[in-house]
């Protein structure tokens, strides 16, 4: 068994893939496998995978499937096979510095990222309370994960981009222990150039899931959970206004949705201008509220 068992998903990203893979053969830590799932392909990244299998001397598992899907689908096969101790998720496009892996092997806990922030946590009801406030924020793909806390975790992909959000969600509940690292060290996304699509109806879906996971099962979240949830929406809202003119208009029925809904958390929520006319403004142009949230306060946290 080895330390760490590597998931990438591929699909026709040879170029991408290529910078990936050269990352990997010169990792200063080398006790790890690589699970690629392959949908479909038919540019050079079979040929890619299969060379990195037969020269780079680390074990390796192809999965082939005939028909393209989604890269959570994909994250999913990769866990069915995973033996490592720890798993990794990471797809094409990522950078990794040669001491990547052997910093998050160092932290030695149950989930170790890199972030903007560094803060290491060891209670399980401050990984949450922090989570749902926005206190910390890390991305699930790169992350290192104890495999045991993911054997009964699974991707929902009809939420798309909302899917990792939502097994992220669901780990924090797991971990008592979570390691966030600041370094120079720290990998970097190579992000194409182009709109991003608005999750409304995922995020809609995700919230949803949450906020009756948290009335079932976390009735002492409920108090701070509305930040989160404000949050959530805040994104979307703002995804939309960054569309292009002709695009934005394609989403008036969302845009004035979540505007109802975000109106109703401030109005619940945050102290606003008690200028009715400056409010109402910067209501109008969201993203430049004056407003004052009342975050908990969180003990045992180590920075």
């Amino acid at each position: 068994m080895t330390a760490i068992s590597i998931i990438i998903p591929v699909s026709n990203c040879a170029q991408e893939l290529a910078e990936l893979l050269s990352d990997l053969k010169h990792q200063t830590f080398t006790d790890f496998d690589v699970i690629f799932v392959d949908n479909g392909s038919f540019d050079q990244s079979p040929q890619r995978i299969r060379s990195f299998k037969r020269l780079s001397g680390f074990p390796c598992e192809i999965i082939e499937n005939h028909l393209n899907q989604d890269m959570y689908s994909s994250f999913n096969q990769g866990l069915d096979c995973a033996t490592g101790r720890y798993v990794l998720f990471l797809k094409p496009g990522q950078i990794l510095h040669s001491k990547y892996l052997e910093q998050l092997v160092n932290a030695q806990s149950q989930i170790t990222a890199f972030s903007y922030q560094q803060r290491h946590i060891t209670d399980s009801r401050n990984v949450m309370q922090m989570f749902m406030t926005g206190l910390i924020s890390l991305d699930l793909i790169g992350a290192l994960i104890e495999r045991d806390l993911v054997a009964d975790l699974r991707f929902e992909p009809q939420l798309k981009k909302m899917a990792e959000k939502l097994f992220l969600y669901n780990l924090l509940l797991k971990v008592t222990e979570l390691n966030l690292i600041s370094d120079i060290t720290k990998h970097t996304n190579i992000t194409k150039q182009g709109e991003k699509v608005p999750h409304y109806s995922e995020t809609l879906a995700y919230l949803d899931q949450i906020e009756s996971h948290i009335k079932m099962s976390m009735p002492e979240l409920a108090s701070i959970a509305w930040i989160h949830h404000y949050q959530e929406l805040s994104n979307v809202y703002l995804q939309i206004r960054a569309l292009s003119f002709n695009t934005r208009r394609l989403y008036l029925e969302e845009q004035r949705h979540l505007k109802l809904l975000l109106k109703e958390i401030e109005k619940q929520k945050l102290d606003l201008s008690t200028n009715k006319r400056l409010k109402s403004w910067l209501n109008r142009t969201f993203g430049h509220h004056v407003m004052t949230i009342n975050q908990p306060q969180i003990a045992s946290v180590s920075e």
